[in-house]
C-alpha cells in the first residue's frame, strides 16, 4: 500500500477535525432544542395515550379541531370508520412485539400495526425512514389511525446518522493524531542533530531515525549528503588558499630581492612594508581557513609563556603594554595549535594598540579555564556592532586603508581560533573607557 505523504496526512487530520466540530454543533443543537439524541419512529406512549383519549372524548367539529391540533411533522392522525389497510409493500407487525409501555396504552382495544415500506429504498433505510401505522378501535366507535415517522434518519442504534458519522470521524481523528505524532517524532530528533552541525567542526553522525514518511526519509538522506558536500567544499577552499599562498610567496620573495635594488631608502622601506602586508594577509587568510576546516595541530602549550613572548616583542618595539599574570595562571597550559594561539594573542594586542595606543593585559585562571583579558584606552565598541564584530571582513572603521581600517580578518581569526580550541570570546567596556576583550580557553588537566 502506497504511503501517504505528510501533506496528505495533515489534510486528512484537518478534515476530520472539521467533522468533529460539525458533530459538536449537531449535539448542541439537539440539546438546545430539547431533543433526545436516541429516537424511535414509534410515538411516545404518553403522546399516543393523550391523542386517543382526546379523539375518543370529542365529537363533530371539536374532533376535527383536535385532529388538526395534534398533527405534526412526524406525527399524523386520521379518524375513520375502518382500520387502515396495508398495501403490498407494508409489513404487518405483531402487537405483542411493541414495547410494554405502548401495550399498556391500548388496553383491551383492537389494534392493527404495520410499517409502510418503499421498494426502491434499501432495507437498512426502509426500516428507519418508512412510517409506523397504528390503527386503534375507539370505545366510542370508529378507528383512529396514527402514522408516525422518525424525525430524522437513524442508525441501527437509533442514533442520528450525522451523529454516528461524527463519532466515527472523531475516532479516525484520534488515530490520525497518533500516527501524525509518530511521524513528527523523527523531525524532532533530526532537529536536535541539526543543532549540533557546525560547518567548521567534525561531521555529526545521524542516529538511526525510524521514519515512515518518504519526505522524512528524503530529508534525512539530503542532510547526510549536505554534510559531506560542506566538508568537501571546506577542504577544497583550504587547498585552494594554500596553493595560492605558496605561489604568491614565491613571487613576493622575488619582489623582495628586486626591492633591495631600489636606491631611495624611503621608497625601499615602503615597498618592503607593502610586501610584508601582502604576506601577512595571506597568512591571515590561510589561518582563518585552517581554523574553519578544523585542521589545526595540537600540542601542549604553556600559555602564560606564549603571552609573555608576544607582549615582550611589542614592548621592545616601543609599544605601551602592561602585563599582569596572576599567580593562579602561572603554570597553566592549554592543548592547541601554537601558531594559531600566537596569532590570536597578537591580533588582540595589535587591535588594542591600533585603536587605544596602549594596552593592559591580564592573565588569570580558574579550575577549568584560563582567561586572557586585553583592555585598551580607545573609543570603545558600540553595543550594536559587537554582535558581528568577529565576522570576516568586518571593520569598525569603514576605510580600506590598512593603516586605519585593516583587512577585516584580525578579530575574525581571534573568534575562529578561540572557537576551534573550545573556548569563548566576549567584548565589553574596559575601565579605561575603551574596549575589553575577554578570551576563555579550557585549561589542560591530567585525567
Amino acid at each position: 500500500m502506497a504511503q501517504l505523504s505528510l501533506r496528505w496526512r495533515l489534510g486528512i487530520l484537518m478534515i476530520v477535525a472539521l467533522i468533529g466540530l460539525w458533530l459538536g454543533v449537531i449535539i448542541l443543537s439537539y440539546i438546545s432544542y430539547g431533543l433526545r439524541i436516541q429516537v424511535s419512529a414509534l410515538p411516545e406512549p404518553d403522546r399516543l395515550a393523550a391523542t386517543i383519549r382526546l379523539i375518543e372524548t370529542s365529537q363533530g367539529t371539536e374532533r376535527a379541531d383536535v385532529l388538526a391540533a395534534v398533527e405534526a411533522l412526524s406525527f399524523s392522525v386520521h379518524f375513520s370508520d375502518a382500520p387502515a389497510e396495508p398495501d403490498s409493500n407494508a409489513a404487518d407487525l405483531a402487537v405483542a412485539a411493541l414495547y410494554p409501555n405502548h401495550l399498556a396504552v391500548f388496553g383491551n382495544r383492537d389494534v392493527r400495526v404495520f410499517q409502510q415500506s418503499a421498494a426502491l429504498l434499501p432495507r437498512f433505510l426502509a426500516r428507519r425512514l418508512n412510517p409506523y401505522v397504528i390503527s386503534v378501535e375507539l370505545n366510542s366507535g370508529g378507528w383512529v389511525t396514527i402514522t408516525s415517522w422518525s424525525p430524522y434518519l437513524t442508525d441501527p442504534l437509533g442514533l442520528p446518522l450525522g451523529l454516528g458519522a461524527g463519532l466515527t470521524g472523531v475516532l479516525i481523528a484520534l488515530g490520525a493524531l497518533i500516527v501524525l505524532n509518530r511521524e513528527i517524532r523523527p523531525l524532532k530528533q533530526l532537529a536536535a542533530v541539526l543543532n549540533k552541525v557546525d560547518p567548521e567542526g567534525p561531521l555529526v553522525e545521524v542516529p538511526d531515525i525510524k521514519a515512515q514518511s518518504p519526505e522524512l526519509k528524503a530529508l534525512i538522506a539530503a542532510f547526510q549528503h549536505l554534510q559531506g558536500r560542506l566538508r568537501t567544499l571546506i577542504k577544497a577552499r583550504l587547498a585552494l588558499i594554500g596553493g595560492i599562498q605558496h605561489d604568491l610567496r614565491t613571487f613576493t620573495t622575488r619582489l623582495r630581492l628586486r626591492v633591495d635594488k631600489i636606491e631611495d631608502d624611503g621608497e625601499r622601506a615602503r615597498a618592503v612594508h607593502d610586501i610584508d602586508d601582502i604576506i601577512a594577509l595571506l597568512n591571515d587568510a590561510l589561518l582563518a581557513t585552517r581554523t574553519g576546516a578544523n585542521e589545526l595541530d595540537e600540542e601542549l602549550i604553556e600559555f602564560p609563556a606564549l603571552v609573555r613572548t608576544e607582549v615582550s616583542d611589542r614592548v621592545q618595539a616601543g609599544a605601551d603594554i602592561d602585563l599582569t599574570i596572576l599567580e593562579d595562571a602561572l603554570n597553566s597550559s592549554v592543548l592547541g595549535d601554537r601558531l594559531a594561539l600566537r596569532r590570536m594573542v597578537a591580533n588582540l594586542l595589535e587591535n588594542a594598540l591600533k585603536y587605544g595606543r596602549e594596552a593592559a593585559v591580564t592573565l588569570k585562571a580558574s579550575d577549568e579555564t584560563i582567561e586572557l583579558i586585553v583592555d585598551d584606552a580607545g573609543p570603545g565598541i558600540p553595543l550594536e556592532k559587537r554582535a558581528y564584530l568577529f565576522e570576516p571582513f568586518t571593520r569598525l572603521e569603514e576605510s580600506r586603508d590598512r593603516k586605519t581600517g585593516g583587512s577585516g580578518l584580525g578579530l575574525a581569526i581571534v573568534g575562529n581560533v578561540v572557537k576551534a580550541h573550545g573556548g569563548t570570546v566576549s567584548v565589553d567596556t574596559s575601565p579605561k573607557g575603551g574596549a575589553r576583550f575577554c578570551v576563555r580557553l579550557p585549561k589542560f588537566q591530567v585525567s
